[in-house]
């Protein structure tokens, strides 16, 4: 048999998944793996879609679980579809690689996104008393989920934030000065170059954090 995976995945995760995606056919010479990478409500629409082609096995990789809107409009379709968790993110807290930004907590963190002026020492009492901007993943991202459970279920965030609907545009914007951003972390350790992320009390097996 001839298998033909079709993943539909986030855009953050698209180069892990490709390189997966290459590794399983190099093994399985008779399957095709075609990937197309999208932002994950595209990608959950999508499935919407082509529930029902024949041709391919379709499969949504996402960040997140499905939203409220979308389970129920799977529902309305009759559409029962299997979750799988594969592996699991976290969120990083990322500065240019020449700030003078070293560490901070979750609960200072949770302070800032909370205030509607906070300032650099805020997240890093060694910091200067600056005012501080965030560079955020909007409602659509695989984050955005996992950003909006730090805060209390009757808060939102009220800092001054601009919201962007790709991961890689965090940290383009983030380098270029134009705020601290909160990305995935393994989104925010594909660019060590020009960014860095804040010590929050957790390190990996390679020393990053």
């Amino acid at each position: 048999a001839i298998a033909f995976p079709y993943p539909l995945l986030g855009l953050a995760y698209a180069p892990l998944f490709r390189v997966l995606a290459d590794s399983f056919m190099a093994r399985t010479p008779n399957a095709k793996v075609e990937i197309q990478a999208m932002n994950p409500r595209m990608a959950v629409q999508y499935l919407l879609d082509h529930y029902n082609d024949t041709t391919a096995s379709f499969a949504a990789i996402l960040g997140r679980r499905f939203l409220p809107d979308e389970a129920e409009a799977m529902a309305k379709a009759n559409i029962k579809p299997r979750e799988y968790s594969i592996a699991y993110d976290g969120l990083a807290v990322v500065v240019p690689a020449a700030s003078g930004l070293k560490q901070t907590t979750r609960e200072y963190l949770v302070a800032a996104l909370r205030s509607g002026s906070p300032t650099f020492q805020q997240l890093d009492s060694a910091a200067p008393s600056e005012p501080l901007s965030f560079v955020l993943p909007d409602q659509n991202s695989s984050a955005f989920a996992l950003l909006r459970s730090l805060l209390p279920k009757d808060s939102g965030v009220v800092a001054p934030a601009r919201y962007v609907s790709r991961a890689d545009s965090v940290n383009t914007l983030v380098a270029d000065g134009k705020g601290v951003g909160i990305v995935g972390w393994y989104v925010a350790h594909r660019d060590s170059a020009r960014l860095r992320t804040l010590y929050m009390g957790y390190t990996d097996s390679l020393g990053r954090h």
